[in-house]
């Protein structure tokens, strides 16, 4: 074993019978200073905020004017922010499970006789709770980013954890309550309310009956982790745009950061889906409402970076693109993360409406696209890469096709998700008609969505099939043939039990739907061929 290993090992030990000593002595005092404990935990969020401005502040100086010791001094105070934020999210998870009713957030979330996995799921039931939950999943990224590079020195994971502190510190402020619109968790409830939880009237409201199903316990975890992992490779970018390392290093650290967001996205959105189908009765997985709309933005533009990197590392091109994309995915998660917050539109999932949020929210939103397009352009020739595509018909193009087809169904789904908060901007601020609105409905996705759907389908098969740099004719008809006439005989065989379906129907054949199905089996059959 390697002093490095044999160190790692060793620290590891350390911090696990730390963490198991400290957790027992503070379960102890929380069963007799559980007051204590509360206000304890609140100091813990401030004290995140003051560690993560600190860290910012010392690790962009430090790397200004090349002063090391600021440096550690920084990577310190991320640290210290992401520890306290994690003892606050502790102390909030015990108070939901042994009901301290006190606190303003148990006692709406809450409640004697709830169950123990609803009482877990309390955390991020509210608008509070859910934010510390959101950015405890952001420590725990934070602690393991500091310690995988505790033997990196190199600029590019400085400026990284710079940018991370950032992020943090936005997040943290919301925590502690600093701005309107959003309570600190430890927050205590009303006078009157404290009078009549002594008197015994009454003992928490509970959380809401629809949310106590167990799909709460899955779908809103990994949509949140989904949405912070996607912190890490933007930060990443970040860190290699500041630092000049415009190579494949920045992709490589950020490599299962990314495959990691992919994972927690795509879980979230299908798990999601499901539960709406369930739950809500829309007659579908999809019901294309804002805040689904939202989860659905950043996975698509995360899907089409881990294609476009693959490029990056074969054939050293689409430098620029790929800082682009990863940038764009993290700024829809702010996007995602204002719908839902603020109440900027109208949607079942968000959690209210607050101007000071859509003020905060938006003005970090901005601050950030500013940044990061500042810093792509200061660094636009140096990225920019001297090999270009040898061939239309080569696996890189596929890609590329195939990142246009994500870029362009985001786009879709972001001008549907916007459009009735641009109509209802119009008809106040233009017309002087108060609470009116365009909506967008399902018809306007579906023209566009299942198009590029089967497009997608279809590059499944191509693209890990077709040569690098330029493919042969040969090479199309060995790999290519089989499956296209697969394909051929598969929609052949199923357009006459489509024609029945549709011969039995009083409006026909709906033509353009039934084109759709064959094309589907066409492409699945075809896909099949090639990779299966």
């Amino acid at each position: 074993m390697s002093d490095r290993a044999r160190e790692t090992r060793n620290d590891f030990a350390l911090a696990i019978g730390f963490a198991g000593v400290a957790a027992l002595a503070w379960v102890l005092l929380a069963s007799v200073y559980g007051e204590a404990i509360a206000g304890l935990a609140k100091v813990a969020t401030y004290g995140a905020v003051a560690a993560a401005a600190w860290a910012a502040v010392a690790l962009f100086y430090g790397l200004h004017k090349g002063r090391v010791g600021w440096i550690h001094s920084g990577r310190r105070g991320v640290v210290v922010s992401s520890v306290f934020i994690l003892f606050a999210t502790f102390c909030l998870l015990y108070a939901l499970t042994f009901d301290w009713a006190n606190l303003d957030y148990v006692w709406r979330t809450s409640k004697p006789g709830q169950p123990f996995i609803y009482k877990i799921s309390a955390l991020w039931g509210g608008m509070s709770g859910s934010m510390l939950f959101w950015v405890s999943i952001l420590a725990a990224c934070a602690l393991i980013m500091t310690w995988k590079s505790r033997h990196e020195e190199d600029e590019l994971t400085s400026y990284a954890l710079g940018a991370l502190s950032v992020v943090l510190l936005f997040y943290a402020i919301l925590v502690a309550g600093i701005i309107p619109g959003i309570k600190n968790p430890f927050a205590f409830a009303s006078p009157d309310l404290l009078a009549a939880i002594a008197a015994g009237r009454t003992r928490g409201m509970g959380m809401n009956p629809l949310l106590q199903t167990p799909a709460m316990l899955i779908h809103p975890p990994n949509l949140y982790a989904g949405f912070v992992v996607c912190t890490v490779p933007y930060v990443y970018a970040l860190g290699a745009l500041a630092s000049g390392s415009g190579g494949t290093e920045w992709i490589k650290r950020a490599r299962r950061w990314t495959i990691a967001a992919w994972l927690f996205l795509t879980l979230g959105n299908v798990i999601g889906g499901a539960w709406a189908y369930g739950e809500l009765g829309w007659g579908g997985y999809w019901g294309w409402d804002p805040v689904e709309n939202a989860g659905l933005l950043p996975w698509l533009l995360i899907t089409a970076f881990l294609h476009s990197v693959i490029i990056q590392e074969h054939r050293n091109m689409l430098k620029v693109w790929n800082v682009i994309l990863i940038s764009l995915t993290f700024l829809l998660v702010l996007f995602g993360t204002t719908l839902v917050r603020s109440g900027l539109l109208s949607s079942i999932h968000a959690f209210g409406e607050s101007q000071a949020l859509i003020v905060y929210f938006v003005s970090f939103l901005g601050v950030n696209t500013v940044v990061a397009g500042a810093m792509i352009a200061h660094r636009w020739h140096s990225l920019k890469s001297m090999n270009r595509f040898d061939s239309l018909l080569s696996r890189e193009a596929a890609f590329l096709l195939n990142n246009w087809v994500f870029v362009v169904g985001a786009v879709v789904v972001f001008a549907g998700t916007t459009f009735p908060l641009i109509s209802k901007a119009y008809y106040t601020y233009i017309k002087g008609i108060e609470n009116r609105e365009i909506a967008v409905t399902e018809p306007y996705y579906n023209t566009f969505i299942v198009p590029l759907g089967l497009i997608l389908l279809l590059l499944t098969g191509i693209g890990p099939m077709i040569s690098w740099k330029k493919a042969t004719e040969s090479n199309l008809r060995r790999n290519f043939q089989m499956p296209t006439l697969v394909g051929l005989g598969a929609a052949a065989l199923s357009i006459y039990p489509f024609y029945r379906a549709g011969a039995e129907n009083p409006d026909g054949v709906p033509l353009l739907k039934t084109t759709y199905a064959v094309l589907c089996i066409f492409a699945s059959a075809f896909v099949f061929a090639t990779v299966g």
